[in-house]
């Protein structure tokens, strides 16, 4: 006999006390940076908060309270994740689930993460394919609109502009130079180009 499996899913919900309540934090998840965005308490089901209080802490660490039934903040201009937190308190419960009352307070913390601007990924890497046992070579790679600097990346042990590292940013060119160590061996040669703020 052929077994079916039945799957029920309940959707962004949780389970207070016996009573099944929507999402509390209506809003983004994701989001890019210097964006507004607006935050709303969505109560249990049946009842009625008088007071609502918010904490939402930015990317840098600051943190900053607001209060109401729903918040309009900025993303502000640094990369990361805002955690933005809601207590809900003096709530009237005008019915209830199985005899049991809803949640009083209620609270509930989302993470929002704040994306930050990204550039194309070069072209192309102009130089040599090859490097005898200690030499150097010269590599540029392609421009990339909006960039402000360019960061290669060599194997272990290579050297960039003189100095063995692994990475090293230039800024107001495209071009470094690479060396390689004695020994044979091989690796890549990636770069990636920067935006003059991770927002853009």
């Amino acid at each position: 006999m052929k077994k079916t499996i039945l799957t029920l899913l309940i959707t962004a919900a949780t389970l207070f006390a016996g009573h099944l309540q929507a999402q509390i934090i209506v809003g983004p998840v994701n989001t890019s940076c210097n964006t507004s965005l607006q935050y709303l308490f969505n109560p249990a089901i049946g009842s009625d908060c008088s007071q609502i209080d918010w904490i939402v802490t930015y990317p840098d660490g600051n943190v900053v309270p607001y209060s109401g039934t729903g918040i309009t903040i900025s993303s502000g201009d640094m990369i990361g994740q805002m955690v933005i937190s809601v207590i809900a308190t003096n709530c009237n419960a005008t019915i209830f689930n199985n005899g049991i009352p809803v949640p009083n307070p209620q609270s509930s913390t989302i993470v929002t993460n704040v994306n930050g601007q990204q550039l194309s990924t070069p072209s192309s890497i102009t130089g040599p394919h090859a490097l005898c046992n200690g030499n150097t070579a010269s590599y540029t790679v392609s421009p990339v609109s909006g960039a402000d600097s360019y960061t290669f990346s060599v194997p272990g042990g290579w050297s960039i502009n003189g100095q063995i590292r692994r990475s090293f940013t230039v800024y107001n060119t495209r071009t470094v130079t690479i060396g390689s160590p004695s020994g044979s061996g091989y690796g890549y040669v990636s770069v990636r180009a920067n935006p003059s703020s991770p927002c853009g």
